[in-house]
């Protein structure tokens, strides 16, 4: 009589268990769609790269900064190659420092003409805007992401504790048996 009890009992517990690694054998495969979309999803969003940076719109949206730009940049490459080359007084260091000298006041002048037009200044706001909602809309996504895995932990640290309960409570059904038996 008592290896039948002892039997049933572990029998029910490996029903528990089994039923138990189903269950978060499911929910770990749902998570996992849902995280899957949710990267998909992202992935379509960056395929088109906004400016990220006041520059790097500024420079979108003005064809002759963005080449002042470029000829910046050029200057100052040019600056360090030959500041290793020839000494500060020297004449052919100083044609490129005055064409950097040079490069740089035209990228600053255009900047400010840029600023003092109140049409693109309102565009280079709503710019702004946008990138603060994008910042805050992919926080929002982050810490959803975290709740979910924060939920999932807490659902099968739930199914564990009543797994072990029910099986405590067989084995404890199993003991108030044999005793009853055997007495």
């Amino acid at each position: 009589m008592n290896f039948s009890l002892l039997t049933q009992a572990i029998g029910k517990e490996a029903r528990l268990e089994r039923q138990f690694k189903r269950q978060a054998r499911v929910l770990s495969e749902n998570f996992e769609k849902l995280t899957q979309a949710n990267t998909l999803g992202q992935a379509a969003n960056d395929a088109v790269v906004p400016p990220q940076s006041a520059l790097e719109y500024w420079l979108s949206v003005d064809a002759d900064l963005a080449m002042l730009h470029k000829q910046l940049i050029e200057a100052r490459v040019q600056r360090e190659k030959l500041a290793g080359m020839y000494s500060k007084d020297d004449p052919m260091f100083e044609m490129v420092q005055m064409n950097l000298e040079s490069a740089e006041s035209a990228f600053e002048t255009r900047m400010r003409e840029l600023k003092d037009d109140p049409e693109l200044e309102r565009e280079f706001e709503a710019f702004q805007h946008s990138q603060e909602e994008k910042s805050l809309r992919r926080q929002m996504k982050e810490q959803q992401k975290d709740t979910a895995w924060i939920w999932l932990l807490y659902f099968l640290l739930m199914l564990s504790t009543q797994q072990k309960k029910q099986a405590f409570e067989y084995k404890n059904q199993f003991n108030s048996r044999s005793l009853t038996a055997a007495s």
